[in-house]
């Protein structure tokens, strides 16, 4: 009897994975296998793009080429502006006068570039604990001085490029509430909070981390072999 019940399971599994194949891969043009018992191994090093399975590598690199395309094509929505400005909160707090402000912006529109509360710090007017903190209450977020790399390691199902673009480090995940806890080192980026969300079917809160922290782990996790990401090489322009 349990033999004949471990059969019964076992053509149920096939059967599901017979009707789950039943679409191929995603892609019109595909030029994978076209049997379906072909598709079924063919499953096993697929991947899915929002909700869509696609076979093999090639498959998944053109749809997401002509999606980033589709994007391309519309216009970015404009950045909304901070409700109080971080030098406008340090002056308030404290930490700095209105002519270091006024310095630090002029130096930053002179080199068009950097973040304004690292330039606070290369002038010598804030310490990065005190920019991070500034950063915190701007944000309306907690705010950690320390990483801790294990809980970094452990959760790797965000890619380094993504995290790389928005300064960002996963620091804890706590499976009871299925929450990811999302430490930033600039400015906090809602929508790759939502975009993450949506991804992994879980819940994001952010905080804010000092720059260099966060800079910092993320060129040694760039040092680290990544076996099981998949990374892209540079995209057409699709202008």
């Amino acid at each position: 009897m349990p033999e004949l019940t471990k059969v019964v399971t076992l053509l149920d599994r096939w059967k599901r994975r017979l009707e789950e194949n039943g679409s191929g891969c995603g892609l019109g043009s595909c030029s994978g296998p076209k049997s379906r018992w072909a598709r079924i191994w063919r499953r096993r090093s697929g991947a899915f793009l929002q909700g869509v399975f696609y076979c093999q590598r090639q498959c998944m690199e053109t749809a997401l080429t002509a999606q980033l395309a589709r994007l391309h094509a519309v216009a970015p929505p404009v950045r909304p502006s901070n409700r109080i400005p971080l030098g406008l909160l340090m002056v308030a707090r404290g930490w700095l006068t209105y002519e270091q402000v006024v310095t630090a912006l002029a130096a930053q529109q002179t080199a068009r570039s950097g973040q304004i509360g690292e330039w606070f710090e290369r002038l010598g007017f804030a310490t990065e604990q005190q920019v991070t903190s500034a950063l915190g209450l701007q944000w309306g977020c907690p705010v950690t001085f320390s990483l801790d790399t294990a809980s970094i390691a452990a959760f790797g199902r965000i890619p380094l490029g993504i995290l790389e673009a928005f300064q960002m480090l996963p620091l804890q995940f706590v499976a009871a509430t299925n929450t990811i806890y999302i430490a930033f080192g600039q400015r906090v980026d809602h929508a790759a909070l939502y975009a993450i969300e949506k991804l992994l079917d879980c819940r994001t809160q952010p905080c804010v981390a000092g720059r260099k922290i966060v800079a910092d782990e993320l060129i040694r996790m760039r040092q680290q072999p990544r076996p099981h990401e998949l990374e892209f090489g540079p995209m057409h322009d699709f202008a």
